[in-house]
């Protein structure tokens, strides 16, 4: 079944909610088990908060305020669950709101600031006084090195698992009455590919296409079968597409690099270089 399998027929989730239990899970790297109380699991959640919703903001920008409402939902329903909300002495919109202008200032500091400024505030939020109205500044040097270095890989694995949930909402966004069509057609090409008839392939995936523009790995599908019979620049044009919709898919850059260099064009190291850096398993 390949990219269809378990998707037809399965109820849509509450992506809000499923996105909020992934920056729970990915958040877990900011702090030690020692640390872990309430106030700083919602302080990192928020820190997460704020990353997830930008980067889905630029990959899905006209299903951004469904999400966003969906998310902030979940968001809150979490901190009265937890009886996070009654140990902020402000109200929780508000402590939320003050907390993703903080964080983004801190950031931009810390990345964009010709003098690099450290994140000190931040860190006083995580390890020192979670929840506390009036962020302090942390004078503990080896606490802001550790979240600085811990940064880099909270950052790779939100992506991650922003990329993974947009899969999911993408394939929910298939009309009902083009599933039908749909799963024959897609079937139909993977079994032609399989059987080495590349053209049927091509065919069937094109009419998956016709129905559904959106999913990345259909045209990375089609492209893999043109590759089969010399067609390098069709196979190009459906690699670059697939990087359009996806562009952290690194095998969409490989595979394109490889069709560059079948079709004796010479610009085609930055793929090469692009897809080893999101997976360093595919360098030869």
């Amino acid at each position: 079944m390949g990219i269809f399998n378990g998707i037809i027929g399965k109820s849509k989730e509450n992506y809000g909610e499923t996105m909020l239990d992934e920056c729970l899970d990915a958040g877990k790297i900011m702090l030690e088990s020692n640390q872990r109380s309430k106030g700083a699991i919602f302080e990192v959640l928020i820190f997460c908060s704020h990353h997830i919703l930008k980067r889905y903001h630029d990959k899905r920008p006209n299903f951004y305020n469904d999400f966003q409402e969906e998310y902030f939902e979940a968001l809150y329903k979490f901190a009265i669950e937890k009886g996070i909300h009654k140990q902020i002495q402000c109200e929780l919109p508000k402590f939320i709101d003050s907390r993703f202008h903080l964080n983004q200032e801190q950031i931009n500091s810390l990345y964009l600031s010709p003098k690099k400024l450290y994140p000190t505030k931040i860190v006083y939020n995580f390890y020192e006084k979670p929840l506390s109205i009036d962020s302090g500044n942390s004078v503990d040097i080896s606490a802001i090195m550790r979240f600085i270095l811990k940064l880099k890989y909270l950052y790779e694995d939100l992506e991650r698992r922003v990329e993974d949930i947009i899969k999911k909402i993408d394939w929910d966004k298939i009309p009902k009455n083009y599933i039908k069509d749909f799963r024959f057609h897609y079937n139909q090409g993977v079994t032609k590919f399989n059987l080495k008839d590349f053209q049927g392939a091509i065919f069937d995936f094109s009419k998956s296409i016709e129905l559904v523009t959106h999913i990345a790995d259909l045209y990375y599908l089609r492209g893999s079968a043109r590759i089969q019979i010399k067609e390098y620049k069709e196979a190009i044009n459906d690699f670059t597409i697939t990087i359009d919709i996806n562009p952290n898919n690194a095998k969409a850059y490989y595979a394109r690099y490889t069709a560059k260099i079948m079709n004796n064009e010479y610009n085609a190291s930055s793929d090469y270089k692009m897809a080893i850096e999101l997976d360093p398993s595919l360098e030869t």
